[in-house]
């Protein structure tokens, strides 16, 4: 790799830095760096590294953790579960840890459950959603998809989870009420079953 920098925070990252700080939001989760489309999966992982260290003081200023995410891109080494954690555990930071998306790693075939055992303390955040374990990372609502999430939550009980549980699925825009509220409400009760049973 070039000794040119690769990354710098820019102003409007530390704006969502203060935004965090302000709001008393702990956590701010971001995706990786993907690359540009012609570079190697170690040139993209060694741009990870930099840009996560040069982020640290400022994270550790703001008093905000920075986890990252792994994503649903069969073709990158930086979407895999365990890639985010070597990444995570090579900056050695309490200020960068990890967020993650049981959706993400399903269209990867990963095992939820085994995942979870990997990330352990390092483990945060988490969105949550469903899917059908294909390309197509659609987001359902959990149990409408192929992840089994008895495994999920007995696994996160195992680890002593204790962070954010956040469902990242939707309603449909044009939903009509009061349909609508009923939907949010039945997403609601859905995440708390889940997290009572961690």
């Amino acid at each position: 790799m070039s000794q040119e920098r690769f990354f710098e925070p820019d102003q409007k990252f530390l704006r969502q830095l203060l935004t965090c700080k302000i709001l008393g939001c702990k956590y701010l989760v971001i995706h990786p760096y993907t690359g540009d489309g012609t570079e190697d999966k170690q040139i993209i992982y060694d741009k990870n590294v930099e840009m996560l260290r040069a982020l640290v003081p400022y994270l550790k200023e703001y008093g905000v953790v920075l986890c990252s995410e792994n994503l649903p891109f069969r073709s990158l080494e930086i979407s895999k579960t365990q890639t985010i954690k070597k990444l995570v555990s090579e900056i050695n930071s309490e200020y960068v840890k990890i967020c993650f998306d049981t959706g993400h790693a399903n269209v990867l075939g990963e095992n939820i459950a085994d995942s979870v055992r990997l990330l352990d303390k390092d483990l945060k955040v988490l969105h949550v959603h469903d899917n059908k374990g294909t390309a197509d990372d659609r987001h359902y609502v959990p149990y409408h998809g192929s992840i089994n999430w008895d495994a999920f939550t007995s696994a996160l009980k195992e680890i002593g989870y204790d962070g954010c549980l956040s469902l990242e699925t939707m309603i449909a825009k044009d939903t009509p009420e009061p349909a609508r509220e009923k939907l949010r409400i039945g997403l609601a009760t859905l995440a708390r079953q889940l997290a009572e049973k961690i």
